[in-house]
C-alpha cells in the first residue's frame, strides 16, 4: 500500500549541491550530499576521533506544517567508522541550509574524510501531532509503571 504523497520545495544555494535522493523505492529515508565547493581552503573535511564536524548540504527546504525533518546516520559510515549525528531535529518553520553535524567517537581510530558530494546522513519526515497537554494529579497505570533505565532488560 503507497501512502499519500507529500510535495517537499527545496531551493540550491550553491553550485553543485544535490537534492536528496533514494536508493531504493520503499526506502524510509532520503540520503544527504555534503556540498562543499566554495569552503576553505578545501572542499574536504576530514573527521578525527573524537571530534564533531559541521557538515553543509548546500540546501534549504520548506517541510509543510505538521511535519518534522529528522536527519540520522547512514548504516554503512555508522558500522564502518562509529559515526553518529548529532541533533537532527528540522522544524517546519526553517528555511535555512541545512547542516548536518557529524560525531566521530574514539574507535575505531581511522578518521572519516568526508568529499564533495558524499553521502553523509539520511533524512526522515515524519508527522507531527498537534497535542493539547493536560495536567493531572494521577496517571493510568501500565505493566511497566515508573520502572525506568535498564529494566526492560531484567529477569
Amino acid at each position: 500500500m503507497r501512502t499519500r504523497e507529500t510535495k517537499i520545495r527545496y531551493k540550491i544555494l550553491r553550485p553543485g549541491a544535490k537534492a536528496p535522493t533514494k536508493t531504493y523505492d520503499g526506502d524510509a529515508g532520503w540520503d544527504l550530499y555534503a556540498s562543499l565547493t566554495g569552503d576553505a581552503p578545501a572542499p574536504v573535511v576530514v573527521i578525527q576521533p573524537g571530534q564533531v564536524k559541521a557538515i553543509t548540504t548546500g540546501l534549504a527546504l520548506e517541510i509543510p506544517k505538521g511535519w518534522m525533518g529528522l536527519i540520522k546516520e547512514r548504516s554503512g559510515l555508522a558500522s564502518r567508522y562509529g559515526v553518529h549525528v548529532v541533533g537532527g531535529v528540522i522544524d517546519s518553520g526553517y528555511r535555512g541550509e541545512l547542516i548536518v553535524l557529524l560525531a566521530k567517537p574514539h574507535l575505531p581510530e581511522e578518521p572519516l574524510v568526508v568529499r564533495d558530494g558524499d553521502r553523509i546522513a539520511q533524512l526522515l519526515l515524519l508527522p507531527v501531532p498537534e497535542v493539547e497537554w493536560l495536567q493531572a494529579d494521577d496517571l493510568s497505570p501500565s505493566e511497566r509503571g515508573t520502572q525506568g533505565f535498564g529494566s526492560s532488560g531484567r529477569q
